[in-house]
């Protein structure tokens, strides 16, 4: 097995993100960059994980260096995304309560109105 090795900002790497995309020294800057996807990463402080500057999933996703390959870490969800959630079904379940008063025909359609909202927002952070 191999041991994470520390990232040198001087050395090319395979990007994470694409098989045949290459990560390259950013000049004056502490990042790298892929010519394929055009994503920008930077380290931590003891250069020991390789983030994206932009992601827009709510899993924020960091990597290490093993010395052979790039080892995926998750790190937990962030407060906004769960706040989103929280918000969303409070919403929902509201809007579901008005149309279980009028009529029993909407309490079906709300119910699965919000089982699939809630399925695609849950399903959501896999796509990056």
């Amino acid at each position: 097995m191999f041991k994470d090795q520390p990232i040198d900002l001087k050395c090319e790497y395979p990007c994470p993100c694409r098989q045949e995309g290459r990560l390259q020294p950013i000049t004056l800057t502490e990042a790298l960059g892929c010519h394929k996807c055009q994503q920008i990463f930077v380290t931590d402080e003891e250069h020991q994980y390789l983030k994206p500057v932009v992601n827009l999933s709510p899993y924020k996703k960091k990597w290490s260096w093993n010395g052979k390959k790039w080892v995926l870490h998750r790190q937990e969800i962030s407060k906004n995304y769960l706040f989103f959630l929280l918000w969303f079904t409070i919403g929902m379940i509201s809007i579901l309560l008005v149309f279980s008063l009028v009529s029993p025909i909407p309490w079906l359609v709300g119910s699965i109105m919000i089982i699939s909202s809630v399925l695609i927002i849950l399903l959501l952070p896999y796509r990056y």
